[in-house]
């Protein structure tokens, strides 16, 4: 059934259990032998590696849900780690937290079956690195390192080689570029990317804006203002008003001045 559900013809694994009976678990790595059972070369690899690539799948599995991991998360991180989950969970299970849900407790849970240290620098970098992602979660785009480094030392403990590992997993995280380092700002690489794009188009817009204004001579805006009295936000606040009138239309008076002052900055937040 296993086999037939990673897409191995019925009819090739009927053969397989007729040849080799209760033996085939103790062939089913090894293509040579299969091909004893009378299948081609190529369909041998391919039950191999089938037969393989569920194997790991269900320890993987099996190890994740026994954690607390939940279906669709462990289907996340098949999705992200691909043929390398099995690897990761053995060698690196911290990585894991690269993966939205997983937490640092339950990699450190895998890590301790799976005997690795426990003062591993990995533990250490990944730790530094889900700390300053968590940070999203509560609203931030970044976390200062001070910050950072309080949730470090609660995480792990303040004894004084603490400090020096902080130091490597942030160095270590900036360096494989899944965080970034401003001033005192630690960013996620991606947040900080969208942060950065933000922020050069906002300025591009403002800039564009200075060169063309609703103010210069000659301009469709400025004749029209020119039928008020007064300075120009106090135009735009006499034509608003005038506007609303024209269509029987209410504004409050901070109503009224929201819209004044969308009117005359080129850049509008909505918080």
């Amino acid at each position: 059934k296993v086999l037939v559900n990673g897409h191995i013809p019925d009819s090739t694994c009927r053969k397989l259990l007729s040849h080799f009976g209760d033996d085939l678990v103790d062939k089913i790595n090894d293509p040579d032998s299969l091909r004893e059972s009378g299948i081609s070369k190529d369909m041998a690899l391919l039950v191999a590696e089938t037969w393989t690539f569920l194997k790991a799948h269900f320890e993987v599995t099996s190890v994740l849900r026994s954690v607390g991991i939940s279906k669709h998360k462990v289907q996340r991180i098949w999705s992200h780690f691909k043929d390398n989950a099995a690897n990761i969970l053995v060698n690196d299970p911290w990585a894991l937290v690269l993966v939205d849900g997983i937490t640092l407790n339950q990699t450190d849970t895998i890590a301790v079956r799976s005997g690795l240290d426990m003062d591993n620098p990995s533990r250490y970098k990944w730790g530094v690195y889900f700390l300053a992602k968590s940070q999203k979660g509560m609203g931030h785009l970044y976390i200062t390192k001070t910050k950072l480094s309080t949730l470090f030392y609660e995480q792990f403990g303040s004894n004084p080689s603490m400090a020096s590992m902080f130091e490597q997993g942030l160095n270590t995280c900036i360096a494989e570029e899944k965080l970034v380092l401003v001033g005192n700002c630690v960013y996620e690489k991606w947040v900080f990317e969208i942060e950065n794009q933000s922020a050069s188009i906002l300025s591009d817009r403002a800039h564009k804006s200075r060169q063309s204004s609703w103010f210069d001579e000659g301009t469709e805006e400025m004749e029209f203002l020119e039928n008020y009295d007064g300075t120009h936000e106090e135009k735009v606040d006499q034509a608003v008003k005038d506007w609303c009138i024209d269509r029987e239309m209410t504004l409050s008076e901070a109503q009224r001045s929201a819209v004044v002052k969308a009117l005359l900055s080129p850049i509008t937040i909505l918080t």
